[in-house]
C-alpha cells in the first residue's frame, strides 16, 4: 500500500461507537441502564424489550444476531439478512432492498438465555449504537465523530463512512482511512 492508501477498518471501526457512546454517557445524555426501546421507540413491543443499553453494548442482547459461522452461511439466518440488507442486496424473494433496522427489530430471543448473561458477538447490536448516537445528537454518524473524534486528533487525511442504502454509516466495520491514521486513532 502507498501511503495515502486507504485500508477498510473492519470490525475495529466497532471501537469508534463504543467510544461516542461513552462520551455521551459521561455527559449525561445515555443512561446505561435503560432500556434499548428507551432510545429506539420503534422496537417497543418487540424482544428487545428489556434489554439493557449495558447489556447491548457488551453484546449481551440474549438475541439471536451473533455472528457464527452456522448464521454466517444460512442464507436465512437474521445476521445474513441484516448484512444484506445493510450492503443494499436485494431481498431474493421480493427484488427490493430490506430495511436492515426493521430486520433488527425482528431478532428472536435465545431458548434459556437472559439480556446480560453471555457475550454474543454482533455487528449488528454496534450498528443499532450508531442509530441512536445519531438521533441523540441530531447529526449523522459521520458528523457526529468527526466533531468529537476525528477532528481533534490531527488526522492527516479525512475518514471515510460507507453508507447503507438508507445513508447510515457502517461503523461497525466499513471505515476506511491510512493507516497511519487508523494507528493515530488507537
Amino acid at each position: 500500500m502507498n501511503p495515502t492508501d486507504v485500508h477498510a477498518w473492519m470490525s475495529p471501526g466497532k471501537a469508534t461507537v463504543g467510544l461516542v457512546i461513552a462520551q455521551l454517557e459521561a455527559e449525561g445524555k445515555i443512561d446505561m441502564e435503560k432500556e434499548v426501546v428507551h432510545y429506539l421507540p420503534e422496537f417497543k413491543g418487540s424482544n428487545w424489550d428489556g434489554i439493557k443499553m449495558i447489556d447491548a453494548a457488551n453484546m449481551a442482547t440474549a438475541l439471536q444476531l451473533e455472528e457464527t459461522m452456522e448464521a454466517i452461511i444460512d442464507p436465512e439466518s437474521i445476521i445474513v439478512k441484516f448484512f444484506s440488507a445493510e450492503f443494499g442486496s436485494p431481498n431474493p424473494a421480493t427484488g427490493k432492498v430490506d430495511d436492515w433496522l426493521a430486520i433488527l427489530k425482528e431478532a428472536e430471543p435465545i431458548e434459556g438465555e437472559k439480556p446480560g448473561e453471555r457475550f454474543r458477538y454482533s455487528s449488528a447490536v454496534t450498528q443499532i449504537f450508531v442509530v441512536i448516537a445519531e438521533r441523540i445528537e441530531n447529526k449523522t454518524w459521520a458528523k457526529l465523530f468527526q466533531d468529537r473524534v476525528w477532528g481533534k486528533m490531527t488526522a492527516r487525511l479525512s475518514m471515510q463512512h460507507h453508507l447503507t442504502p438508507d445513508g447510515t454509516s457502517v461503523a461497525h466495520g466499513l471505515l476506511s482511512t491510512t493507516l497511519e491514521d487508523f494507528a493515530r486513532f488507537g
